[in-house]
């Protein structure tokens, strides 16, 4: 099966989506303004319970995260995802 078959069973989209999940509504707002300009759809998202809900019914094509979360500790997403890894560039 090709990745392009390989698809998940939400409906397509129309634009790529971001799932922001961010506790500062200014900061919220700027980087939602930000993708959204850039053809994107963010998925907005103010605690990591909050994001973890979006994930599940929405799903995404990449994930923004706050690293300083109240409600979730440090640097441990509060995601547990079989999608491909993220690519490195030095």
């Amino acid at each position: 099966m090709s990745a392009a078959e390989n698809t998940s069973s939400l409906s397509p989209r129309a634009a790529p989506t971001i799932l922001v999940i961010e506790d500062d509504p200014g900061l919220l707002d700027v980087l939602s303004q930000f993708f959204t300009h850039a053809g994107y759809l963010p998925l907005l998202a103010t605690s990591g319970v909050a994001g973890l809900a979006l994930l599940e019914h929405e799903g995404a094509d990449l994930i923004v995260l706050d690293l300083h979360l109240a409600d979730m500790g440090g640097r441990s997403p509060p995601v547990s995802t079989t999608a491909p890894q993220p690519v490195r560039r030095s």
